[in-house]
């Protein structure tokens, strides 16, 4: 699945300074965030909705990035 990251390319993403987040773009009174889930958070009900559904009916599925015992990648069939 990929995400709506209006920058898919790293060099359209202000670069961070050290020890410093991104500014948003957007907001420029905001941080930039990856549109990623961090650990604690919640998966959107769409998105693992959506998960489930193609690797049910998937031929090869890759697990790139967690292992198989993290939930909730561990739950897909």
């Amino acid at each position: 699945m990929h995400g709506k990251n209006p920058h898919p390319f790293p060099g359209e993403v202000p670069t961070a300074h050290w020890g410093h987040p991104p500014v948003s773009p957007h907001h420029p009174n905001g941080l930039a965030r990856p549109d990623v889930i961090w650990f604690g958070e919640g998966l959107p009900v769409d998105a693992m909705n959506r998960a489930m559904t193609e690797a049910s009916n998937c031929d090869v599925c890759f697990s790139v990035g967690t292992s198989t015992l993290v939930q909730p990648a561990a739950s897909l069939p």
